[in-house]
């Protein structure tokens, strides 16, 4: 398959745009994380790490430093799936056929280490995480816990732990390490494991509080406020539903990180840790379908109705499975058994990038440049926790997430930003083009079809009024015309008209049409503003004249006829081309008038229905003329 150049052109510039930016954060977490020794030195350091017995149990005597633990089991720290699956070789159990190994219980570590002298400093213990509760003692001395045993049990995961050790704690020569724990279904300790002094403690302490709380318990907050602001930006438009699943997609991840840290460091919030964890692990599933179903509608446009039910059911079921169940272990295999589903939903997002890569489609780099830092930050965490190339404490893929929508969201946050602007130079277009059709049809012709913009306006729309009519028309312009070009024509018409028209709008008229030499304009208000206008453009007219007589141009002269009556305003033409108009019988004898003029040699002509109107006709100087029957009007 051939792919277009521009279009792999174009996705090669967007991706490494953003490549060298998104190395730069992974990088930045990395050393953060695995910068203790270096930006810190270790002035005291005791390893804790290897071999420790175990023995399950909730017998507190096994605190003791006296107490003999030379007969249980040796397990490795740190470790993975400590219980119950892989300690249960170690204990033999003898299960009746059908019964299942114990999910859930207690369990005791011990640790000998020999002391030279007693430490020089302060010092505190420190463990990277255990699942799900502990205490800890120093040679039977209590130090700290983590969690909350039962029958309040709360899980103290994703916390790191550092307990500080008194010093008349210890002893010189030998002494131990017990730590107690309660494991439900899970079980884990993970390192590190070790003595410190309490400089090199608070460090280690702040970073990983930072890493596996606060920085993640802030991403949480700054997802609600997107999932919030894209949530508002649906409401308002409703046809983007590509927002909608966005919004969500940031929820859910807010709700997974927020609970967790409300857990370990609230532990008097009022619900039971099962309740947490079915909450967090509910808006864990739905994650993977939500995140789908907005990539589609981004970058399609439009989701078939089978994809969004299985993408919105799949998960539904396995919800209602974790609601009813009422043992951590259930709702944790009910999790695992929709977590196999997850990598087909990451296929699918990885296939729609593919296709609109090839076809051209910017969007389709959008998932690619999010799944990056998680992909970046992955590989990490391998080095880190798998193979021991990098030094480093804290699980930085968690963040893989977060920032994948922080991504996503700083793309969409662009694509508003562009049609914002776009919408602005619209608008501005727009209200250029208003302002230019606004000269081609005045808009208080449209405010008496009692319509707000042109685009309102339709075929024939029309409305009974009464108003005055105004005509006027230049004299000979016939024989003027003949010595000009058509360019002079122009001119010397538009530079009429330009004199002619502040006359009429500064008496609250307008003019409904140029016609050749001619112009009609309209008054609704009262017919004294249509005869000062008339009046004010017989004046402008004597200052048009003395202009043109300093160029060495003939005067010009023109009547004005004016009459008052019921017209109907409205718009005639075709599907294609329409027009607005005045018609009826009181601007028919309006443009007689304005023909009389030249008979009677008046500069204005006013009907008998315009001077029964005005209110004080001593304001003007009116005499009557004649009376007349004018052409294609009976009533003289």
């Amino acid at each position: 398959m051939r792919i277009p150049d521009i279009s792999m052109t174009a996705a090669k510039s967007l991706f490494l745009k953003h490549i060298h930016s998104l190395s730069l954060l992974c990088a930045g977490l990395a050393l953060a994380s695995c910068g203790g020794p270096v930006a810190n030195p270790t002035q005291y350091l005791v390893p804790l790490e290897g071999d420790w017995r175990m023995m399950r149990g909730d017998d507190p005597g096994y605190a003791a430093l006296e107490y003999d633990d030379e007969n249980w089991p040796t397990v490795v720290l740190p470790r993975k799936l400590l219980m119950p699956a892989d300690t249960d070789d170690l204990f033999a159990l003898n299960l009746r056929e059908g019964e299942a190994a114990p999910q859930k219980g207690y369990a005791w570590y011990r640790k000998r280490f020999e002391l030279a002298e007693l430490p020089p400093v302060s010092i505190s213990i420190q463990i990277g995480e255990i699942q799900n509760a502990d205490r800890v003692y120093v040679n039977g001395h209590y130090v700290g816990e983590g969690g909350r045993f039962p029958p309040q049990f709360r899980s103290g995961w994703s916390r790191f732990r550092s307990y500080r050790i008194p010093a008349e704690y210890l002893q010189a020569g030998e002494n131990v390490v017990a730590l107690q724990t309660y494991f439900d279904s899970e079980a884990w300790i993970a390192g590190p494991i070790q003595l410190v002094d309490q400089s090199t403690a608070g460090w280690n302490q702040m970073v990983n509080d930072f890493f596996l709380n606060h920085g993640l318990e802030a991403m949480s907050f700054l997802l609600v406020a997107i999932g919030i602001f894209f949530l508002f930006f649906y409401a308002q438009r409703s046809s983007e539903v590509e927002y909608f699943y966005f919004a969500l997609s940031a929820f859910a991840v807010a709700i997974t990180i927020s609970l967790q840290y409300f857990e370990n460091k609230y532990p008097e919030v009022p619900f039971s840790s099962n309740t947490i964890l079915k909450i967090t692990q509910s808006a864990l599933l739905y994650f993977p379908a939500l995140l789908s179903l907005f990539y589609k509608y981004y970058s399609d446009g439009v989701v078939s109705r089978l994809r969004l039910v299985i993408s919105l059911l799949l998960p539904l079921v396995v919800v209602v499975l974790m609601a009813s169940a009422t043992e951590r272990s259930d709702i944790l295999g009910y999790r695992n058994l929709f977590l196999i589903t997850i990598p087909f939903f990451i296929i699918d997002l990885l296939t729609q990038s593919i296709r609109q890569i090839f076809k051209g489609n910017k969007k389709g780099m959008l998932i690619l440049i999010g799944l990056l830092p998680c992909l970046l930050l992955g590989v990490l965490d391998v080095l880190a926790f798998a193979f021991r190339a990098i030094d480093s404490s804290v699980a930085l893929f968690i963040y893989g997430i977060p920032i994948l929508l922080l991504i996503i969201a700083a793309q969409l946050s662009r694509r508003f930003v562009q049609s914002l602007t776009e919408a602005e130079q619209l608008n501005v277009t727009l209200r250029d083009m208003m302002d230019s059709f606004a000269r081609f049809v005045p808009l208080q012709f449209i405010r008496h079809l009692n319509k707000e913009q042109i685009t309102d306006v339709a075929l024939g729309d029309a409305m009974r009024n009464n108003m005055t009519i105004l005509f006027t028309d230049i004299r000979d312009f016939s024989r003027l015309s003949e010595g000009m070009s058509p360019e002079e024509n122009f001119r010397f018409l538009n530079s009429f008209m330009r004199r002619m028209e502040p006359s009429i709008k500064v008496n609250n008229g307008f003019v409904d049409k140029f016609i050749g030499d001619a112009i009609m304009a309209l008054f609704s208000e009262t017919a004294e503003q249509a005869v000062r206008a008339a009046i004010q453009m017989r004046d402008a007219l004597q200052s048009l004249n003395a202009h043109r007589a300093e160029q060495g141009y003939q005067p010009i002269d023109f009547g004005i006829g004016l009459n008052s009556g019921e017209v109907m305003l409205g718009t005639v033409g075709s599907s294609t081309r329409m027009d607005t108009t005045v018609i009826g019988n009181t601007v028919n004898l309006a443009s007689r008038l304005e023909g009389l003029t030249k008979v009677y040699r008046m500069p204005i002509l006013i009907s008998q229905y315009v001077y029964d109107k005005l209110t004080d006709p001593s304001e003007f100087h009116i005499r009557e003329v004649d009376l007349v029957r004018v052409k294609g009007i009976e009533k003289p």
